[in-house]
């Protein structure tokens, strides 16, 4: 029984966070019918409404303008796209209790790290989409199913794009001095996972029964293991300048995770519609 339970919950720790973004995905396409739907597409014009006094050239704003853009899209990134800018938009609410320094620190982070993920979709477009990086798997699989897309999306960016963007736009120094702060927007996570997760439970039997099997830990194990991957994310960084030696070996553990989660991402796509078609 043991064993069984064990076998559940390795491929759970991935599906538990990643459902929350297809759920997400899936409101976006509701957004007229449910008051999910309605809080994703009102999100970026409330932004804009409650930030108009925001510089009129601010980088933060752009970043999230042009994410949103591709959102609106019928590529393969809008999948992704969707995503990202509600919670982009998430951040930028949050930061505006930041002090200066705080807040200085977040929107730089945040505008490099966007730039991971917009660079990513002008070289794919134009066929220059080196073999090699972490956005080959979320670009080389057209055929892939929308969900597919974002999880793929979720985690180039997440366990590849945020130490890049860190050790290119700051120094070791910078990144333990801010560190808290940068982690501190798992509530902005919280904020729309707790809900989607709800919505999930009473669109997806089998959801709901892994979440009765573990009495309600589920949802709890699901938003940890995205705070685990972003604060890994910041310890390589910071190793990145402490012990390089230690942060290349670190750095082909992370990236051979990546690249099976990748592949399981890729691999499910006959046990979704499964999953789905019994929900």
């Amino acid at each position: 029984m043991l064993h069984i339970l064990c076998n559940l919950f390795i491929p759970l720790k991935f599906i538990l966070v990643y459902y929350l973004l297809i759920s997400n995905l899936d409101s976006f396409a509701q957004a007229e019918n449910t008051a999910t739907g309605y809080f994703v597409n009102n999100r970026y014009d409330n932004f804009s409404q409650t930030y108009s006094d925001y510089p009129k050239k601010d980088l933060v704003l752009t970043s999230i303008q042009k994410v949103d853009s591709i959102a609106h899209t019928t590529g393969v990134s809008a999948h992704f796209a969707k995503v990202y800018s509600t919670l982009m938009q998430n951040t930028a609410f949050q930061m505006q209790s930041m002090d200066t320094a705080g807040m200085r620190f977040v929107k730089k982070f945040e505008i490099g790290f966007a730039d991971y993920f917009l660079n990513a979709c002008y070289d794919a477009e134009n066929s220059a989409l080196s073999p090699g990086s972490e956005w080959t798997s979320f670009f080389s699989n057209p055929d892939a199913q929308p969900w597919q897309f974002v999880l793929l999306g979720v985690n180039a960016h997440i366990n590849v794009n945020i130490w890049q963007t860190l050790v290119n736009n700051f120094s070791e120094e910078e990144i333990r001095d801010h560190k808290k702060q940068l982690l501190s927007f798992k509530n902005s996570v919280a904020k729309v996972y707790h809900p989607f997760f709800d919505e999930l439970l009473e669109q997806n039997g089998y959801l709901r029964f892994i979440n009765s099997l573990t009495k309600g830990s589920a949802e709890i194990f699901g938003e940890k293991l995205l705070f685990k991957w972003r604060q890994r994310q910041v310890n390589l960084a910071i190793m990145y300048y402490q012990n390089p030696k230690k942060f290349n070996k670190r750095l082909a553990v992370v990236n051979r995770k990546k690249q099976k989660i990748d592949s399981w991402i890729l691999r499910k796509r006959k046990s979704a519609k499964l999953v789905s078609s019994n929900a």
